[in-house]
């Protein structure tokens, strides 16, 4: 169970969750992440292949049946970012 950010980052339109330090989920459109930031394109694809899994078995892939993406910052430095 994934406690989830306030709107809009609570969209179930999200097709990637980006999971704070302090475990709070942002459902981001993956293409908008993509053409914004290299550094979370390359974040993504890995996600979608499973790469992030395999480097850290505990670390979940996926929440709510959606890739996920562990960030290190706090949600609320995460938020103003997004």
């Amino acid at each position: 169970m994934c406690h989830y950010a306030r709107p809009p980052f609570n969209n179930p339109a999200g097709e990637v969750v980006l999971r704070s330090r302090d475990g709070v989920g942002f459902q981001i459109r993956k293409d908008i992440l993509i053409e914004a930031s290299p550094v979370f394109a390359e974040l993504i694809t890995q996600s979608l292949s499973g790469e992030q899994a395999k480097d850290d078995p505990s670390t979940p892939a996926s929440i709510d049946g959606k890739p996920t993406i562990e960030v290190p910052v706090t949600s609320d430095v995460l938020d103003p970012l997004l």
